[in-house]
């Protein structure tokens, strides 16, 4: 909705509260699904400007400080990705030992002929 304002502001126009209620809307649901992609954020303003009728010229300059807000996104969205995960998993999920960097983890060697057959069987079940 920042965004919306500083267009409408840099075009000297004035939002209605439709066009208001309008952005906040897409803004959410556009933002919902670009959160993860680098560089995602130009998308979504020129979709948000052309939908409300601002003028996109302005997104030029959003573009220059958008690698800044990306970084504190990514940042936000990884962070709180790993504290949901690990508030919703179970105690004996999570090896602690790990998690302090007191073990590290080592992969096991996978037995092709055996993962086939597991494939297989997986095939038929479907």
């Amino acid at each position: 909705m920042i965004v919306i304002m500083f267009l409408a502001q840099s075009g000297g126009m004035t939002l209605n509260v439709g066009q208001i209620v309008l952005g906040m809307g897409l803004a959410i649901l556009l933002n919902m699904g670009t959160i993860t992609v680098p560089g995602g954020f130009p998308v979504v303003a020129m979709f948000l400007a052309t939908s409300l009728g601002l003028p996109i010229e302005a997104i030029g300059i959003l573009i220059a400080v958008d690698w800044f807000t990306g970084i504190l996104r990514t940042f936000l969205n990884v962070n709180g990705d790993t504290f949901v995960a690990m508030l919703v998993a179970e105690p004996d999920e999570i090896d602690k030992d790990v998690y302090y960097g007191n073990k590290a983890v080592v992969a096991e060697e996978i037995d092709a002929a055996e993962a086939a057959r597991s494939f297989a069987k997986a095939d038929l079940a479907d």
